[in-house]
């Protein structure tokens, strides 16, 4: 380009435009895959100019301003994941996803599930192997003799709870795999919370099983083993464990005025809720399962507690206005509420809107179709195509390869496409086996 100066001098300049020779996974995070078809799976870019081809490697970018934002995108997490083997091995997903909590649990869900299925234990599945708790209490619909009301005894007498298969059932999916009536198994349930360091969890659900003094003990022992490292926690657990100590099953005692009053200042929201549950009314179960704290119990904890002590037509209310919130919002944890359902299926093409992670929905699909599921919707090929296409893009053959494997390892062997024909008869050319014999013929 010639060029004029303010003196009236003539010059000439060469601008070398910046044209991109190789675009990879840097603009296909940027551009959500809209192009991944045309771009480079390398993630380099490199662009020529006056004195030759300037070359960006992957690792420069990583290292960039911009990484922490690039490498976060749900494109670039999705490609990582394949690579780690994220496919339909379940062992193999938790392990590739144990940072991400979301994902972790619907794999620990489909596992447990899975392992129930195995051991004879949800008896009550109707063309589908992976239910939620809305399924399963469907089924206690109409059923009243199925619908048993029992003292929870222990140290709360005045307690009542609620006994069926669908229940008991239902709490097994949400995790609750101890048998009630056997106090080792419940006590085995307790100790790997403990481990867990989950005492508050622990302490209220052995409240819900009517265990005051044993609550009072796991309070003890985890404040004895909080003062190592968290003094201020160690000292909440002590203080609520003298607080449970002093229960009294007399409604009007000055120590349910008390804890009534102050219940709401703890701040974990599992002893909000073991004071709500010691201090309300029998039959008033609702304030437990909302309560007034920061944070609200697990969703598998207040679906298991509200199979015990709600009554049939709050229950199913309950949980179907739970499970229509979490699909709405496409939250993974509704699964378990929804389970594979048809409104199981909208809660992923919600969550698959909302943060691209289509790969998730379709390893969920193949496994579950790989499991024997009957009920299939067209957005599980939808998911599944997309997918696949994306291992194309990614150049990530073997990894496309294994998913078809295992996707269609139940099915039937395919009907053969190609056949060889004689030249003079037309018919098929095939080896048969002779009757008895190992020997093959031409038919």
């Amino acid at each position: 380009m010639l060029t004029i100066g303010p003196e009236g001098d003539v010059g000439q300049v060469t601008i070398c435009e910046r044209i991109p020779l190789v675009l990879g996974l840097l603009l296909q995070c940027y551009l959500r895959l809209t192009l991944a078809k045309d771009l480079s799976p390398l993630g380099e870019v490199s662009y020529g100019s006056e004195s030759g081809l300037f070359h960006c490697a992957a690792e420069a970018i990583r290292t960039s301003d911009v990484a922490g934002v690039l490498l976060g995108d749900i494109s670039m997490r999705m490609r990582r994941r394949a690579m780690e083997g994220y496919g339909l091995d379940i062992a193999k997903n938790m392990a590739t996803v144990k940072d991400d909590r979301e994902l972790l649990r619907i794999w620990k869900w489909l596992e447990m599930v899975s392992r129930l299925k195995s051991e004879g234990k949800l008896k009550r599945l109707v063309n589908n192997p992976f239910p939620g708790v809305q399924t399963m209490l469907e089924l206690e619909k109409g059923d009243d003799g199925s619908r048993l009301f029992h003292s929870l005894g222990g140290d709360i007498p005045r307690r009542h709870k609620y006994i069926s298969e669908a229940r008991t059932s239902s709490m097994l999916l949400c995790g609750w795999d101890f048998d009630e009536t056997d106090e080792g198994s419940l006590d085995d349930f307790l100790k790997r919370l403990e481990l867990n360091n989950e005492f508050e969890r622990a302490a209220t659900i052995a409240l819900f099983y009517g265990h005051v003094k044993k609550a009072v003990n796991i309070l003890l022992g985890g404040s004895s083993e909080a003062r190592r490292g968290d003094p201020q926690r160690a000292g909440q657990l002590n203080l609520i464990s003298m607080a449970l100590a002093g229960y009294s099953d007399n409604q009007s005692a000055l120590w349910h005025e008390i804890c009534r009053q102050r219940k709401d200042e703890a701040d974990d929201a599992y002893l909000v809720a073991a004071f709500a549950f010691l201090t309300s009314d029998p039959n008033d179960f609702e304030t437990v399962l909302t309560p007034k704290s920061k944070s609200g119990l697990l969703l598998e904890d207040r679906l298991a507690s509200a199979c015990m002590f709600l009554d049939s037509d709050k229950l199913l209310g309950y949980v179907n206005d739970l499970a229509s919130r979490y699909a709405k919002a496409g939250l993974l944890d509704g699964i378990l509420l929804t389970g594979l359902s048809e409104m199981g299926v909208d809660l992923l093409q919600r969550y698959v809107e909302k943060t691209g992670d289509v790969q998730t929905a379709s390893l969920v699909a193949c496994f579950a179709g790989s499991q024997g599921l009957s009920f299939i919707d067209r957005r599980f090929e939808a998911w599944i195509d997309a997918y696949s296409e994306l291992l194309d893009s990614w150049q990530l053959w073997n990894e496309r390869a294994s998913l078809d494997v295992q996707r269609r390892s139940g099915d039937a062997r395919p009907p053969s496409q190609v056949f060889v024909t004689c030249n003079y008869c037309g018919k098929s050319v095939r080896a048969k086996r002779r009757a008895g014999e190992g020997a093959e013929e031409v038919a």
